[in-house]
């Protein structure tokens, strides 16, 4: 094989499902150039992530919390969420103050 036939090979495009089609679009985009467009990003994943880490986002046997470690998860859920918060005040603390 050459190695012209070998590289069309391993850049032929996988097959993508329905659901990663906006992972691979934002993967095969160009980088935001601005550290603003960063930021912004970013706070974009953690507000997404708190919104994910509140209670009433979890599994309905999750929310019950009837056993130990669902409780104790429950705590680390609650934990995760609160240091998500500080993060997301620092960045909007660091865009107020470089607008």
């Amino acid at each position: 094989m050459t190695s012209t036939l070998i590289l069309l090979l391993i850049l032929k495009p996988s097959i993508v499902f329905p659901g990663e089609r906006l992972l691979v679009q934002e993967a095969e985009s160009q980088p935001p150039h601005k550290l603003d467009e960063n930021m912004w990003k970013n706070r974009e994943h953690i507000e997404e992530i708190i919104f994910l880490l509140q209670s009433s986002h979890w599994p309905k046997s999750l929310q019950k919390q009837s056993t130990p470690e669902e409780i104790e998860l429950g705590q680390v859920l609650r934990q995760l969420n609160d240091k998500f918060e500080v993060a997301l005040e620092l960045v909007e603390s660091f865009q107020t103050k470089n607008l």
